[in-house]
């Protein structure tokens, strides 16, 4: 369906619920030259790697996929990244492939200004250390006060 979508220059944002997205589908966004804002539930690796080519974007989100602690690193690559949310089913363990690891990759992306991870745990040090690399930052793993 994406693979033959045509250049709009009105198309900002993207949500899909229930439907499953390829990394091939994500690369075909390549063309949308004003997609700022993705959410994709039910991907897996590959195709977190073709958002990551996607520089224009600012927000992401990605719920109940299996995410792993390079395609955090990935994300947090993009130039433009402000918002990222990553949401698990706190019973599927098969989606808490990520570690303290994630929270070190993201205190590069200066450009982040809003980090929700919910479902998942880090220590308190890793977070903590987030903090301060990212002092302007929001961020809520939903673990702390």
């Amino acid at each position: 369906m994406l693979l033959n979508l045509e250049p709009l220059e009105g198309l900002e944002s993207i949500r899909s619920r229930h439907t499953m997205f390829t990394a091939e589908g994500i690369a075909a966004l390549r063309i949308q030259p004003n997609l700022k804002n993705v959410r994709f539930e039910q991907i897996d690796d590959a195709a977190i790697e073709a958002i990551a080519q996607l520089p224009q974007i600012e927000i992401v989100s990605i719920l109940r996929s299996p995410i792993s602690d390079k395609s955090v690193s990935r994300i947090a690559q993009l130039p433009n990244l402000q918002y990222l949310r990553l949401q698990f089913d706190d019973d599927n363990a098969q989606q808490a492939l990520i570690t303290d690891k994630a929270l070190e990759s993201l205190a590069t992306c200066k450009s982040l200004q809003e980090l929700r991870i919910n479902g998942h745990w880090f220590s308190r040090e890793a977070v903590e250390r987030l903090q301060q690399a990212l002092p302007d930052c929001e961020i809520d793993t939903g673990q702390f006060d």
